[in-house]
C-alpha cells in the first residue's frame, strides 16, 4: 500500500478465526471489487501509448514470424502481420491477459495469437518504459516488477517460490530467448 496506495491485503482471505486461507489474484478480485484496481493501469497505459507512437516497439514472436514491429496510430497499437490493431488495454485486461486488446480469437494471424501473450506480460511486468523496454521479451527477471504500477501479487509470489519460478498470471512462461523461465516450465 505504501508503493502505490492500493490495498494489496484485501487480497488476503481469512476464514472465520482470522487465519488467512488464500490470497486472490488482482483478476480475481477485481471481479469481486473492480474500483480496488479501476484505474491502477491507466497512467502507465497512457505513457505506453506516447512512447511507442513516436517509437517502435519490436516484438520476438518467438516463432516463425520472428522479430515484429509495433507503433500507435491512433489510438492503436498496430503491429506488422497482425490482422488487428490493440486498443489500449483495461486493467481488467491486463490482470487477465484474456479479454479486450489481448483476447484471441479463431482465424486471428499466428502472428497476433505470438504477440498478445509478449505484449500483456510486459503490462504485467511492468517493462514496456524501461531501457530495453522497446525489444520484448527481452529483459530478464531482474528487471521485472521494478516499477510502479505493477503487478505485486506476481512479485511476491515469485518471492516465495521455490527457486522464484512458478505461474503468478497467464502468461508467466514469456521470457527472453535463453532467459531463465520464471514460470519454472
Amino acid at each position: 500500500k505504501e508503493t502505490d496506495k492500493r490495498d494489496w491485503a484485501s487480497l488476503c482471505i481469512a476464514n472465520a478465526d482470522g487465519k488467512p486461507v488464500r490470497v486472490l489474484s488482482p483478476g480475481n478480485k477485481y471481479d469481486l471489487d473492480s474500483k480496488l484496481f479501476d484505474t491502477y493501469w491507466d497512467t502507465y497505459v497512457n505513457e505506453v501509448w506516447n512512447r511507442y507512437t513516436a517509437q517502435d516497439l519490436t516484438i520476438n514472436t518467438q516463432t516463425s514470424a520472428g522479430r515484429v514491429k509495433c507503433r500507435v496510430s491512433g489510438d492503436q497499437l498496430l503491429c506488422e502481420g497482425s490482422d488487428r490493431g490493440f486498443a489500449k488495454p483495461t486493467g481488467k485486461d491486463i490482470w487477465g491477459c484474456n479479454s479486450g486488446p489481448f483476447s484471441i480469437s479463431e482465424g486471428d494471424t499466428p502472428v497476433h495469437a505470438a504477440v498478445v501473450p509478449r505484449i500483456c506480460a510486459a503490462f504485467v511486468r511492468s517493462t514496456l518504459l524501461l531501457d530495453g523496454g522497446n525489444d520484448q521479451p527481452s529483459l530478464g527477471q531482474s528487471s521485472y516488477y521494478t516499477v510502479s504500477p505493477t503487478n505485486h501479487y506476481s512479485r511476491i509470489v515469485h518471492s516465495y517460490e521455490v527457486d522464484g519460478r512458478g505461474y503468478a498470471f497467464p502468461y508467466d512462461d514469456v521470457n527472453p530467448d535463453g532467459n531463465e523461465n520464471a514460470s519454472g516450465v
